[in-house]
């Protein structure tokens, strides 16, 4: 055990030596590597028998190890053998040289050192054999990978193809249509001239004859309807499809989140599938029947009608947004009346508080207040002359003699009119004409630019009453 040992470790210093790097085969023999060698010392003459027995021989640290598989490199067979020995005695008698005795090639422990050395070889075949299945795995999935890659598109490809091999199909198809309409019309005249040449021809053959003209203009004007059924129905096709397009939603639609283009779109895709189902049952050889025809249209109808509900749902709804803004509007409109209304009944607050004030006692100065008030009665007068000349300008009977009324009143002399002795001329003036413009007020407030001066005359009536009363 302990020379076996020792063996081993022999092998492995050799291994891990340089020139353990050199590989070793046992087929050096064969292919006459070391001819010279054999020049030197020539092989003894060895038998069947002999080569079994040594091979047999083994250690028992290779009876430990286990038996290895002997190649048929590694025995040769007794034909070669003696073939080698009646060369190796031919170099001998050329040399002339006597060989001393030589130890025998295969003896138990040159047999033991090539078992072990192939078993280090065969470790390492199988360590690479190992190697080389993994990575043969590895190629098959790339291969695997790349193959349905291709295969995909060697199937875009076999489409494409198809489809350019229909197109040419359907072009020689309408030139040999063509061809055969012209073929029959040159038949048709070399007929008509045989039946001249042809008098003599019986009737039966002339009432056949006949007969078949007749089915063929029927075959013919069957084909001639059938593509022109062919031709409507591909036009509402692209009908159906650009109205299909109207029912999405456009980016000015898409904002109001109360319409919902959802039930539209999924019907018009349907009546798309429904007019697609019947194109394809005419495209194969065979024209479109009338029903065909007939269910196309009705589907081109209803798409029809589906465009025209969802383009009035869209009005609508522009108009009440469109309402809704003109209401919040007129509510901010509003807003800024009431508010403005507040502002004036504030300053009116103010100025009778300033008017109680100026009763108790001497004032010198107007306020700041007084003028403002004075420079907005001054526009508000301004604005009611401006509406007086839509009054003067009336076309109406009952509002002319209104106007005459009015301006009768404004001219009756001043003693008939006052009540309070003592009243001057111009307060009494100022009193009609504030008159004459409420009166006009309240019977005008239909128009637009009545209504705006409505607050401001209120308060010249309110200032006018006061001024005469006092």
């Amino acid at each position: 055990m302990h020379s076996e040992n020792l063996r081993w470790e022999t092998l492995g210093a050799l291994k891990n030596s340089p020139k353990g790097k050199l590989k070793y085969s046992p087929d050096w023999l064969e292919k006459g590597e070391v001819k010279h060698r054999n020049e030197l010392h020539p092989r003894p003459r060895l038998n069947t028998c002999s080569l079994t027995s040594c091979v047999r021989d083994t250690s028992p640290g290779l009876s430990e190890e286990g038996s290895f598989p002997v190649s048929p490199r590694q025995i040769s067979s007794p034909v070669s053998i003696r073939a080698e020995e009646d060369e190796q005695k031919v170099t001998s008698s050329l040399l002339n040289v006597s060989s001393p005795p030589a130890m025998s090639v295969l003896s138990p422990r040159a047999t033991q050192m090539a078992g072990c050395i192939l078993m280090c070889e065969h470790k390492h075949k199988a360590r690479a054999k190992a190697e080389l299945s993994l990575r043969l795995e590895q190629q098959e999935r790339l291969v695997a990978t790349v193959s349905s890659c291709e295969s995909e598109q060697l199937k875009r490809f076999e489409e494409l193809m198809e489809l350019k091999q229909r197109q040419e199909y359907q072009s020689m198809r309408d030139m040999m249509e063509k061809e055969t309409q012209e073929s029959l019309g040159r038949q048709e005249k070399m007929r008509e001239e045989h039946r001249h040449r042809m008098k003599i021809l019986n009737l039966r053959l002339r009432e056949a004859e006949q007969q078949r003209l007749r089915e063929a203009e029927l075959e013919r004007q069957r084909q001639v309807e059938g593509r022109e059924r062919h031709r409507a129905i591909n036009a509402i096709q692209e009908e159906v499809l650009q109205l299909n397009q109207l029912l999405q939603p456009r980016p000015s639609t898409q904002t109001d989140s109360a319409l919902d283009h959802t039930p539209y779109i999924t019907r018009g895709n349907q009546l798309c599938s429904q007019v697609s189902e019947v194109v394809p049952a005419s495209a194969d050889g065979q024209y479109p029947s009338v029903e065909d025809l007939n269910v196309a249209e009705r589907a081109l109808q209803e798409m029809r009608s589906l465009v025209r509900n969802l383009q009035d749902e869209v009005t609508q709804a522009v108009e009440r947004k469109r309402k809704e803004q003109e209401e919040e509007e007129e509510e901010k409109k509003r807003h800024e009346e009431l508010k403005a209304q507040q502002e004036e009944q504030q300053k009116n607050a103010a100025r009778s508080a300033k008017e109680k004030a100026r009763k108790q006692g001497l004032q010198t100065g107007a306020d700041d207040s007084t003028l403002k008030w004075y420079n907005a009665l001054q526009d508000s007068a301004a604005r009611c002359a401006q509406a007086f000349d839509e009054l003067s300008t009336a076309k109406d009977t009952q509002t002319k003699k209104l106007k005459m009324e009015l301006q009768k009143a404004a001219t009756t002399p001043v003693s008939q009119i006052a009540n309070i002795s003592g009243e001057t001329p111009a307060s009494s003036r100022i009193a009609l004409k504030l008159f004459y413009f409420i009166f006009s007020l309240k019977n005008f407030n239909k128009c637009p630019s009545a209504l705006v001066f409505n607050g401001k005359a209120r308060q010249v009536y309110l200032y006018s009453t006061f001024r005469t009363q006092w």
